[in-house]
């Protein structure tokens, strides 16, 4: 049996590495007794795989793991089980029975909504002249992540920029590509509409979701998809 579970990844684990957060994923499924699967081998592990990776210091409102399981178990079974024990900061959100055949999060997930959360007393007017100017730019190139030459153009992998407001602030949300071709870091994107005139414009970034973009431009959550 395969589970793919939705949890928050949260600001108090934000700054968790990828490796420590299937440590703590691990951890959790040992304490809530969970019957997941075991590879074969001189060293076994529990058979979890997740998204796509956070960059560390970013938290993450909707993301997700693939795990076997070794006999079913109810899905509302399942998270109950899992934050009865969860630390603060991670909450299994939802949970869905997959097919063993369905393809992996990292084969699905292409696309990624986040949102950039601007400093109070930054000028509505700014920031969307900001958007508007990087919407209609043709090339995005901001320096490549390892290399002190190399340049990145982000124009490709971003679709879609809005300005909008969470709780009274204002916030830009970012539909960007995700994944292995044309991945957008939210550490990319801030620099890029930093050089662009919302320099220390910024007080928080967050992942709201991932998603399967189609060819069309439609958004599918992972938690509805079987194949691709």
């Amino acid at each position: 049996m395969r589970l793919r579970v939705e949890y928050k990844k949260g600001q108090e684990i934000k700054y968790l590495s990828h490796l420590q957060l299937i440590r703590l994923v691990e951890r959790v499924l040992r304490r809530a007794q969970i019957p997941y699967a075991l590879s074969e081998g001189f060293s076994p592990h529990i058979k979890l795989s997740l998204g796509t990776v956070l960059p560390v210091g970013v938290w993450g409102v909707r993301e997700y793991f693939d795990l076997e399981l070794t006999r079913e178990i109810p899905p509302g079974q399942f998270m109950e089980a899992v934050n009865r024990v969860a630390p603060t900061g991670f909450e299994v959100r939802q949970a869905k029975i997959i097919s063993d055949k369905a393809p992996s999060l990292q084969a699905q997930v292409n696309a990624a909504v986040y949102c950039l959360v601007l400093k109070p007393g930054v000028e509505e007017e700014r920031a969307r002249t900001t958007l508007e100017d990087v919407m209609r730019g043709e090339k995005l190139m901001v320096p490549k992540r390892g290399s002190a030459t190399e340049e990145k153009d982000l124009r490709p992998g971003i679709y879609r920029l809005s300005l909008g407001k969470e709780e009274g602030v204002l916030v830009i949300l970012a539909l960007v590509s995700s994944g292995s071709k044309d991945n957008i870091r939210p550490d990319e994107l801030v620099l890029c509409l930093e050089d662009r005139g919302l320099a220390g414009a910024f007080a928080d970034v967050y992942r709201m979701a991932n998603y399967w973009r189609q060819p069309d431009g439609s958004l599918s959550s992972p938690l509805d998809l079987e194949k691709v």
